[in-house]
């Protein structure tokens, strides 16, 4: 009948890049589903941290030595965190830890009122905006392990997300709402959605303010927010 059944007051949706699954968050529940799109049924569900406000999902890493599967990031508003999913994977079992529908595999903290914010393709990693301070973030994968096979011993299978980069707003610039940056990051700048009514263009190389474009805009896009 064209309506799919998720959690409490649904609030924002992304479409996983290659079209497998629709990622719903469900803010009046702390949690978010995982929507297949060929079935349009909810496949599963997941708690998040309190108030969460947006989903950010990737591409499957196919690379060589990857986990073959696809993550998603949430920023809970409240609990200053970001919630990070990972889907199921094509690994062997074994390397293979996350099950058939995915798993939460940490809540990343250190945050202040993360709102809104755009995973990094180039990267492995995402970017957000701190809505009570005065910075937007970085954070990338620098360290993973995809456990050892049955039978071996091994250090089990983790995930470390690293602080890498900060773009600090002047305080007559208000607190970022919002961040996104060109597809692949090809252009070296980010754009910084701000409560003053302006937008802030940093050099994300050297993260430094290149300048201001005045604006009404409180929530950004480009073709990486989907």
């Amino acid at each position: 009948n064209g309506i799919t059944a998720v959690g409490l007051l649904p609030t924002d949706v992304a479409v996983q890049p290659a079209n497998e699954d629709v990622l719903v968050i469900n803010s009046g529940e702390d949690s978010f589903s995982r929507v297949v799109v060929g079935t349009f049924q909810e496949r599963a569900r997941f708690n998040t941290g309190v108030n969460p406000q947006q989903i950010m999902v990737t591409t499957r890493f196919n690379c060589m030595g990857c986990t073959l599967a696809y993550q998603a990031f949430v920023p809970n508003g409240f609990s200053n965190q970001v919630t990070l999913y990972e889907s199921d994977s094509a690994l062997p079992q074994g390397f293979n830890s996350n099950g058939i529908d995915g798993k939460i595999w940490q809540t990343i903290p250190g945050f202040l009122n993360p709102t809104q914010g755009i995973w990094d393709g180039s990267t492995f990693g995402f970017w957000v905006a701190n809505n009570t301070g005065n910075s937007a973030d970085q954070y990338q994968m620098t360290n993973f392990n995809l456990g050892p096979l049955p039978g071996f011993q091994g250090p089990p299978p983790f995930r470390t997300f690293s602080l890498v980069s900060s773009l600090n707003l002047p305080a007559s610039l208000g607190s970022p709402t919002d961040i996104s940056i060109p597809p692949l990051n090809n252009r070296g700048v980010a754009y910084v959605s701000t409560t003053s009514g302006n937008v802030a263009v940093f050099s994300t190389a050297q993260s430094i303010l290149l300048g201001t474009v005045q604006t009404a805009a409180t929530d950004l896009y480009t073709s990486l927010d989907q």
